[in-house]
């Protein structure tokens, strides 16, 4: 579509207030400056990078940083901006219901509901409610990074489940901060879907020298308190009153 097209009276609805969200969000004001827009996202705030949110924990990136709007923005735009959870998407009235109780209706309904973190299957992991004991956190949100980083005060060690970008990214920021640190990858190798063995091999080098302990081919089998018991090839166990789940993510549908 080029140039602006007129959408006097439309209603926009878009669920997901992150980075695709956002994106499209200005897009659209570009290219229909009269819709109606409404974002609903279930964190408060504005939008922000998410990719980044590991290089706050060792202080390499500051929050404004990191931010690609604040709440002003919506309302100069003329964006209406709603923090609640979607709950239900009734088509035959075209409208969304929230878990607040709210509706919101809609002409055209954008999903940008980005990915939840996939949590390993090990007992004492979660609780029947599927909460996760104190000090573990699945690290996704701005509100985890500020868990994490109040949690790391008094931590005496931390364990990461999931050796991919982020996991390593995250590893090696608490390391930054002379807290001991594990990196737990299922995977024989770290970052399997984008290295090869032998560049894993050299990344798994420099973790370490970075003072990140690596073990990979290794699975959670249960968690205790404050200890993770494995699965590798000798059983073993990793002490850990932080521990951070950063198993790889899947789309929320």
């Amino acid at each position: 579509m080029n140039g602006r097209t007129s959408a006097q009276g439309l209603k926009v609805v878009v669920i997901g207030n992150g980075m695709a969200g956002f994106r499209f969000v200005q897009e659209l004001l570009q290219l229909a400056p009269e819709a109606d827009v409404t974002v609903v996202g279930d964190e408060p705030g504005g939008a922000y990078n998410r990719a980044r949110l590991s290089l706050l924990l060792d202080g390499a990136a500051r929050e404004d940083s990191i931010a690609l709007s604040d709440e002003g923005w919506y309302e100069r735009h003329r964006v209406l901006l709603i923090t609640a959870k979607a709950r239900r998407i009734d088509r035959g009235k075209n409208r969304l219901e929230l878990d607040d109780g709210g509706t919101v209706p809609y002409d055209v309904l954008v999903l940008a509901v980005g990915a939840s973190p996939v949590l390993p299957h090990a007992d004492g992991l979660a609780g029947p409610d599927g909460l996760l004991p104190f000090g573990a956190v699945a690290f996704r949100t701005l509100a985890d990074t500020t868990a994490i980083k109040s949690i790391a005060v008094g931590a005496r060690h931390a364990v990461v489940l999931g050796g991919g970008v982020l996991g390593l990214e995250t590893a090696t920021g608490l390391a930054a901060g002379a807290l001991p640190v594990t990196l737990v990858q299922r995977s024989p190798r770290l970052m399997e879907r984008q290295l090869d063995a032998g560049a894993a091999r050299v990344l798994a080098r420099t973790a370490r020298a970075l003072g990140v302990a690596v073990r990979p081919g290794t699975s959670v089998a249960r968690v205790t308190t404050q200890t993770l018991i494995t699965r590798a090839p000798r059983r073993s166990s990793a002490a850990a009153n932080s521990s951070l789940r950063r198993a790889g993510v899947m789309p929320i549908v």
